[in-house]
């Protein structure tokens, strides 16, 4: 069943369908694209009830209809991002159980094959044009898929156990949105050249596997405006990326990259980069002529500076983030445009303080550490 729901996020309201069977990660994926809040800063309340990103909108019982309250926040505290996770964790643990108990349920009573279960998925997923086939435990896809892919517009492969994807990938001619997430993809796994054979392709997701590379076919995803590749073990970010001319979302959280590419300054639609948690000694100069990024984490690096042009160039940035860097906020203070960036910083989330939406002992601040290595100092 398509759901079709709203949702109000300052003077607009929004309007937007999901099948019944999809995850609220998905929901707030869609969420993100409309209004441009990150899904790390969402908290999603029906009917009085915060929904829970590891469930389906079916399991909560989220109606045809239904109006959603969508709430903003900012990044929370290193400890709290922990701590979210491992109650995420759990609770999408104990979501898995409840839906493979209920698919043994369901099959015991209808007594039908895996085999006739899946074609009649398959039947669903082309008249819908969305394959989900998220926590499935599966190591590998089924070749129902591949009979309707011409059909699928969105497929979520996330949370199995997949090692690799075959080429057959490439019957999704008219794919635009691709979830790989939490598998145990590595570099051999991912059919570039199937990825390349996908014009329409604007969001890939491959955050949460092992890869250690990405592929120079990278370049010839030219459509592609969501790029996540984040809690990986990717040591370099090919120059290639410069060709995506219209990438608006790159996240690489979490991996062991140590430069960027200055080829990187010719995405010029980026407004989002998330380089947190790698092993940046450096940026290169280049990244100051990215005129639309209004958001930069570089939170847990290696930084004693940054381009001394970062905020009289990128006259969009409003976020810049440096916690559990070297670098110090005063050597911020000293910059050239950091007064017109405050202005911008202040103008931007003053209004979220206004509300109580988010407060200052959420880590509201200049976007660095007061003292040199302030989070290893004693308590």
């Amino acid at each position: 069943m398509v759901l079709t729901l709203s949702f109000k996020h300052g003077q607009s309201t929004y309007q937007l369908t999901e099948i019944e069977d999809a995850g609220v990660s998905m929901l707030m994926q869609d969420i993100e694209e409309l209004t441009g809040v990150p899904v790390r800063h969402q908290k999603l309340i029906c009917q009085g009830k915060v929904l829970d990103p590891a469930a389906t909108l079916k399991a909560l019982k989220v109606k045809n209809g239904s109006k959603l309250m969508l709430m903003t926040s900012r990044s929370q505290t290193q400890g709290q991002v922990v701590q979210q996770a491992i109650l995420d964790k759990a609770a999408a643990a104990k979501q898995r159980a409840e839906d493979f108990r209920q698919k043994q349920k369901k099959c015991s009573k209808t007594n039908q094959t895996p085999a006739v279960n899946l074609q009649a998925r398959a039947l669903r997923w082309a008249a819908l044009g969305i394959a989900a086939l998220r926590d499935e435990h599966l190591s590998n896809l089924p070749e129902e898929l591949w009979h309707v892919g011409a059909s699928i517009r969105v497929a979520d492969f996330g949370s199995n156990k997949l090692t690799s994807v075959p080429a057959e990938l490439s019957a999704f001619s008219a794919l635009q949105r691709l979830r790989l997430s939490h598998n145990h993809l590595t570099d051999e796994g991912i059919p570039w050249p199937a990825l390349a054979a996908m014009p329409q392709l604007v969001v890939l997701a491959l955050d949460h596997n092992r890869l250690v590379g990405l592929s120079d076919i990278l370049g010839q995803l030219t459509n592609l405006q969501k790029l996540s590749c984040s809690h990986n073990a990717v040591t370099r970010l090919p120059g290639v990326i410069g060709r995506l001319t219209h990438l608006q979302h790159l996240d690489l959280r979490c991996n062991s990259i140590a430069e960027l590419p200055q080829e990187l300054s010719a995405c010029q639609a980026l407004a989002e980069l998330d380089v947190a948690h790698n092993q940046l000694s450096a940026l290169p100069s280049q990244l100051c002529a990215l005129h639309s990024l209004k958001t930069l984490m570089l939170d847990s690096n290696r930084l004693t500076c940054v381009p001394p042009e970062i905020f009289s160039d990128c006259t969009s940035l409003f976020t810049l983030s440096l916690h559990d860097n070297p670098i110090t906020a005063a050597a911020l203070r000293d910059l050239k445009g950091f007064t017109e960036f405050d202005i911008r910083r202040k103008g931007k989330y003053s209004k979220q303080m206004d509300m109580h939406v988010m407060t200052p002992s959420n880590g509201f601040d200049e976007g660095a550490d007061a003292a040199q290595w302030q989070h290893w100092a004693p308590r």
